[in-house]
């Protein structure tokens, strides 16, 4: 395999090579590791595991969201919108994640549980702490179990 480090001579840094595949057991899995993947492939699972997190979600912990319930509202979609995304990508196998990960419905209840308190506790008129929601759910609750950090 040869990467561009190895190379005698410079490659342009606008340079970009895009390729077609389709899966095969001897891709070089180090090399697919090291590119941006993009699918075209319809997400036939997002509705439907979307729609499967939403009826997870226990009725009370909405009810119990009395401020900010248009935010809470928002960021409920979102948050289980993400969730049907991250588990669908369990498909793709080590083009999905470089090693296998396990998201539970705990982990969307926790997400859920914490916007909740969040959402509780601003005032009216301040602004969302979206970058305290981004570090919570993304590096802490979802991103703690990423064992790499390319994933």
């Amino acid at each position: 395999m040869v990467f561009p480090e190895s190379l005698a001579f410079p490659i342009h840094k606008k340079f970009r090579l895009f390729i077609s595949v389709i899966p095969v057991p001897n891709f070089p899995a180090n090399f697919a590791r090291r590119c941006l993947k993009i699918s075209l492939e319809l997400p036939v699972n997002i509705r439907p595991n979307t729609i499967k997190s939403f009826n997870i979600i226990p009725p009370h912990e909405v009810a119990n969201v009395n401020k900010n319930q248009r935010e809470f509202k928002r960021m409920l979609f979102s948050m289980t919108v993400m969730h049907a995304v991250i588990n669908h990508r369990e498909r793709f196998g080590s083009f999905g994640w470089t090693q296998p990960y396990h998201f539970s419905p705990n982990d969307l209840q926790i997400t859920i549980k914490m916007l909740g308190e969040i959402c509780q506790k601003i005032n009216k008129g301040q602004n969302f702490p979206l970058k305290l929601m981004r570090y919570l759910v993304g590096v802490l609750n979802y991103g703690g179990k990423l064992t790499n950090k390319e994933d």
